[in-house]
């Protein structure tokens, strides 16, 4: 076991009365500049270039106070006066990775990441489509079911007790199981704080896909109820939403019907992969192996290539690469793995520390976020670093975005006392939570 030692050296310099600081990090051993370091300003947070530069507009202000962070170095506050001409901060002692380990002598970290909660959703959904644009978050149908295990529920309540706790038990009113798909389009609009409503606009349909380009939703895949709300059925057909108006086109092309898939938009093109086609009688899926590309410019599909096996699955695009993790194949898995879009190239990366069957995915500029029940993981494609940590929502079937350094967990089910049902919650994490928090996992995958 060994420690590393790490220090930063901030230094800031000021020209002439120019309201703009210009800083540098660097490492204070190697004084190499350090990339991506995490500067917490009051209103917005900011990265370090490759030199290490990075740029803070003072205006009126006669001090500032921010953080500066980086997942190899020590956490410190600072404060920069207008009238410093330079300033240098040690810090002292950072314990880092060695062999996949996590060291820490930090006592002072929280178990749980903390978040806010905001206003709720209009209609309580799970397993929808969404994206975030431009400041509002799109909620596309989803599935509003509610299922009860009365069974379950009825032996659990009687098995020890007597015929009076039995009647009354009995005479109680009972949650009732049923289905309903929607067809709504919610949008939160996140300077505003307020959710609105487009009623019955699309196809009432659910674990399917919304993928944005030029101002319009490519809404793919998933199932539909049939009239009598008996059968589930494939959706084939691809609805087109436009944010201007949200007029709906219809494009009957789709040769990758399938549900619990991913998609994926990768220059000018819509990645589609994985799912299950078909559920048999005795309860076994029939799941796609098979990698699709839709070319946005001409409108032609392609098949792209085959993953290792078929499954159920969640992937998402960082530098060129596309990686699944987990997904569902009889049983919910644990492997990551990665497919070069540039060279066809496929790799195994890693395993997840648990199974995940269908985590929601987002990312910023040197993360991907994986969500799934009371976990939130974090992977650094770069130094190829996943840590997992715990939060108190007991939350599936959500959708996790991204924007302006905050993590919004969307919609989901819970599961309670034999009853699953859907969750009308909406919530915001700022990312700074990842420092204050002990990973409950963390281990590099190089």
């Amino acid at each position: 076991m060994k420690y590393i030692f790490s220090t930063f050296f901030f230094f800031l310099f000021l020209k002439g009365f120019s309201q703009k600081v210009t800083g540098v990090v660097l490492d204070f051993k190697t004084k190499q500049p350090i990339e991506k370091a995490h500067i917490f300003l009051p209103n917005k947070i900011i990265y370090s270039n490759e030199k290490g530069n990075f740029l803070i507009n003072l205006k009126t202000l006669e001090n500032v106070n921010f953080t500066i962070s980086h997942i190899n170095y020590q956490t410190t506050k600072f404060t920069f006066k207008k009238t410093d001409s330079v300033a240098v901060f040690y810090l002292m002692e950072k314990q880092e990775f060695l062999d996949g380990v996590e060291i820490t002598s930090n006592n002072t970290l929280q178990k749980n990441l903390k978040y806010k909660v905001l206003r709720n959703l209009p209609v309580a959904t799970y397993s929808f489509a969404s994206i975030i644009k431009n400041g509002n978050i799109y909620v596309f149908g989803g599935d509003a079911s509610s299922k009860v295990e009365k069974n379950k529920q009825g032996l659990a309540a009687i098995q020890f007790s007597n015929q009076q706790e039995i009647m009354r038990f009995l005479r109680q009113p009972k949650p009732i199981s049923f289905n309903a798909f929607k067809s709504d389009i919610q949008i939160y609009n996140i300077d505003n704080k307020n959710w609105s409503l487009v009623k019955e606009k699309m196809t009432k349909r659910a674990y399917h896909k919304a993928i944005y380009y030029k101002n319009e939703v490519y809404i793919l895949g998933g199932k539909k109820l049939s009239k009598k709300k008996t059968l589930e059925l494939l959706v084939n057909e691809i609805e087109i939403v436009s944010l201007n108006d949200f007029t709906l086109k219809k494009d009957k092309t789709n040769p990758h019907p399938s549900v619990d898939f991913d998609a994926v938009l990768y220059d000018d093109k819509i990645i589609v992969f994985g799912g299950s086609t078909k559920k048999r009688k005795n309860g076994n899926k029939v799941y796609s192996d098979e990698v699709h590309m839709y070319d946005l410019k001409t409108g032609y599909w392609y098949l792209l290539t085959r993953m290792s096996k078929g499954k159920e699955v969640s992937g998402i695009v960082f530098n060129d690469k596309l990686y699944f993790f987990g997904g569902f194949y009889k049983k919910a898995l644990t492997e990551i793995e990665s497919f070069n879009l540039k060279t066809g190239k496929w790799k195994i990366e890693g395993n997840l520390f648990a199974p995940l069957r269908k985590p929601t995915l987002t990312k910023d500029n040197e993360f991907i976020y994986l969500q799934e029940s009371d976990k939130i993981l974090r992977f650094n494609p770069k130094t190829k670093i996943l840590q997992e940590y715990s939060i108190d929502l007991n939350l599936e079937g959500t959708k996790l975005h991204f924007y302006n350094e905050i993590l919004y967990i969307v919609g989901g089910y819970q599961v309670e006392d034999y009853r699953k049902f859907p969750s009308n919650k909406l919530y915001s994490l700022n990312i700074s939570e990842f420092l204050k928090t002990q990973p409950t996992n963390s281990k590099n995958l190089k």
